[in-house]
């Protein structure tokens, strides 16, 4: 092999190990368009809430959720309301889970120490990375207190990604940004 064939045969050989090096082709990415209720005052989310709690997250996972709700009352047991009661269309959405750890229950059906599952719409999961205008709020290890709706299959929600979430740091809670109402009312509670 002449100098010059080798010459290129290294070259060749050191583009091919770059391209083996080169950065993880760019995520996709969906948008998610949510629309959540505002609230006037605190004493109106506390109403509106099936579950206040303060705790800390523990954990965080991203996956597939089923959000399609099938009909009660009257509308599941009759056929000329519901014709489709047989069949189950799921509606998948991307969420983040986070596990949290209780410390004290505001509202509704908690126990100190115990765990619950608070989702929130976004993530990243696989190569898609699944955005909503406010994105994923809570983090690993913080405390908040938080605004929640339940239900019975899936984990809870934040009744609004901004003025349901209060951070509690030193010992001070503090409101999202963007966030009208007082951090203060909700220590209170």
């Amino acid at each position: 092999m002449t100098m010059r064939h080798g010459a290129v045969a290294v070259s060749a050989a050191m583009l091919l190990a770059l391209a083996g090096c080169a950065s993880p082709q760019a995520l996709r990415e969906v948008s998610y368009n949510a629309s959540y209720p505002a609230f006037a005052s605190v004493s109106e989310l506390l109403s509106t809430a099936t579950l206040v709690v303060e705790g800390t997250v523990l954990a965080s996972t991203v996956r597939e959720i089923d959000i399609s709700s099938k009909p009660t009352g009257a509308a599941a047991d009759d056929p000329r309301l519901n014709p489709a009661a047989d069949q189950h269309a799921p509606s998948l959405m991307v969420h983040t889970v986070h596990t949290l750890r209780i410390d004290r229950a505001i509202k509704g059906r908690a126990v100190a120490s115990s765990t619950l599952e608070v989702k929130e719409p976004g993530g990243t999961l696989g190569d898609t990375n699944y955005v909503t205008a406010e994105g994923v709020v809570l983090r690993d290890g913080q405390t908040y207190v938080l605004f929640l709706e339940t239900y019975e299959a899936t984990p809870a929600s934040l009744l609004n990604p901004i003025q349901a979430v209060y951070h509690r740091s030193d010992g001070k809670l503090s409101a999202m940004p963007g966030n009208s109402l007082d951090a203060q009312d909700v220590a209170k509670l």
